[in-house]
């Protein structure tokens, strides 16, 4: 029924969006923009339902086929009416995802094949099929559609199960053979994630085929270009800082104080767009009676700071745990061989089904309790002794606060420094947590990491970012885009240095002093 009334408000928000003056700006733009010469050449992309996330989205798309002469194709639409008009007044034409007689033999044979070799959820996780690893993709998708914590049946008669994977198996022997027959004419993908069975899939082929893959940034102010299945560059953050010259560091080092500053006096959203509540408030009237529930003895006291149960776990990469739900048992199985006091405390904008899930996990521990997600980390500063995250931003926050931090994956934005622990496995995790003589070193380090993961590498040359400050709100914010791009000259200045980054095949639409640091690093996934 929720899901329903949710679809509902939606499909009447696109409607009455449908009928606004807005929309049909931005419609004569996108054709203004359409290529009409084309030729046999392929580009595709993925239906992404999201009114703001698309409005640059699409124009990418557009320039991009352009350069290459491609007709475009998108996928994974189903009854949105709203998209269904701009696809067809672009040009766009729908890719079908079916089985004809002979590959729907081979499904079967993988299918049956798949609950015989998968028995645990190690197993799925490492799951491949003609060595891609689609497992970890059907993990992911089977939390995130059921808003699961974990996967606690893996047999063929878990129905949510079954479905997944069968979608999966036939998305792959689909574009397998797809590729195998337009290989010659498909110049491009452009996807607006890189993970579960609907989008990653048709990547994890495309990579391997050495077909071009883009993505944008979360903002949508740039576009990356992926050479192979890394979903990182945290390994070489310390690195890069360290080519910077004297004066870059000198500003690197002001700019992130004075935003981490904004953060720790409770300003939303700050390099965080996602954020809807601060974990920093101050001057809390509910002080004192929130801090009743941090017990007052002598106890070592660890916070573990939660994360969602079902929003792609391995983000990063494959972690060294299934999900954020075997990190909480396993922290559970530790606090029943120490004499620590334990707290939970969820985030402030949890989503729905978090506390449910987290008041089932408090059966593993021997002594915790799950505080109120309000609680600032200001009031909890001078009583915690130490955090536990997966590889949250407390990691880079709560060290400037005294609070030491230890990450529990082995994969994590803080990897090349040493402001806060990183175990590379479950063994030195207890060892460290055992341990408990909890220390802060490197501190100064947190500036540095501060600019390359929020600055350095979110940079994009595509736009000037004094012009982009948009307001965020809803269809508002729609027609503050369109203003923005209703000047010839912004397009075409869009157009050339988009068209810069495919000449010269650039990893990211990016400053070029930018590109130049980058290059002096020894990875593809620069070149």
């Amino acid at each position: 029924m929720n899901k329903l009334i949710k679809f509902t408000i939606y499909q009447i928000c696109n409607f009455k969006f449908f009928f606004s003056i807005a929309f049909y700006k931005y419609l004569f733009l996108l054709i203004k923009l359409k290529n009409n010469k084309i030729k046999k050449n392929i580009f595709i992309f993925d239906n992404f339902e999201s009114i703001d996330a698309s409005f640059f989205r699409l124009i990418y798309i557009i320039i991009i086929s352009k350069f290459f002469k491609a007709n475009i194709f998108h996928i994974n639409i189903r009854y949105n009416l709203f998209f269904r008009i701009i696809y067809f007044l672009i040009g766009s034409k729908k890719i079908n995802i079916y089985l004809n007689d002979y590959k729907k033999v081979e499904f079967e044979n993988e299918f049956n094949n798949f609950f015989k070799i998968v028995r645990t959820k190690n197993d799925l996780l490492d799951y491949k099929i003609d060595n891609l690893n689609i497992g970890l993709d059907i993990y992911e998708s089977y939390l995130i559609r059921n808003h699961y914590p974990t996967i606690d049946d893996l047999s063929r008669s878990n129905d949510k199960l079954s479905k997944i994977v069968e979608e999966a198996l036939k998305n792959y022997i689909f574009w397998k053979f797809y590729f195998k027959k337009n290989k010659e004419f498909i110049k491009g993908i452009f996807l607006s994630h890189r993970n579960y069975v609907e989008t990653n899939i048709i990547n994890r082929i495309s990579i391997k085929e050495k077909i071009k893959v883009f993505t944008t940034s979360g903002e949508t102010h740039s576009i990356h270009r992926w050479r192979d299945n890394s979903l990182n560059f945290f390994e070489h953050y310390n690195k890069i800082f360290s080519l910077l010259n004297f004066s870059e560091k000198k500003n690197a080092i002001k700019w992130s104080k004075s935003r981490i500053l904004k953060r720790f006096d409770g300003e939303i959203g700050v390099d965080m767009d996602y954020s809807i509540k601060s974990a920093f408030k101050k001057n809390n009237l509910s002080y004192t009676k929130k801090l009743t529930e941090i017990e007052n003895n002598k106890k070592t006291k660890m916070l573990i700071c939660s994360t969602c149960f079902y929003d792609n776990p391995h983000c990063y990469g494959k972690m060294m745990f299934t999900d954020f739900y075997e990190v909480l048992k396993f922290l559970g199985k530790i606090s029943h061989e120490v004499d620590y006091d334990w707290y939970i405390k969820p985030h402030p904008d949890y989503l729905p089904g978090t506390l449910e899930n987290l008041r089932k996990c408090l059966k593993f521990f021997k002594n915790c309790k799950i505080i109120d997600p309000e609680t600032s980390f200001h009031e909890l500063k001078n009583v915690i002794d130490c955090a536990v995250t997966t590889y949250g931003s407390i990691g880079h926050e709560l060290p400037l606060l005294g609070i030491p931090v230890i990450n529990c994956s082995d994969i994590h934005p803080h990897m090349s420094f040493k402001f806060n622990y990183s175990p590379k496995s479950k063994s030195e995790l207890t060892e460290i947590i055992k341990n408990k003589k909890f220390q802060i070193k490197d501190k100064e380090d947190i500036y540095s990491f501060y600019y390359i993961h929020y600055n350095f590498l979110n940079n994009s040359n595509l736009f000037d970012k004094n012009l982009i400050s948009f307001s965020n709100n809803n269809f508002n914010l729609f027609s503050q885009k369109l203003k923005f791009l209703n000047d010839n000259i912004v397009i075409k200045d869009l157009e050339k240095k988009i068209i810069c980054f495919l000449e010269n095949d650039y990893f990211k639409t990016v400053d070029k002093s930018n590109l130049d640091i980058l290059h002096q690093i020894n990875d593809i996934n620069f070149k």
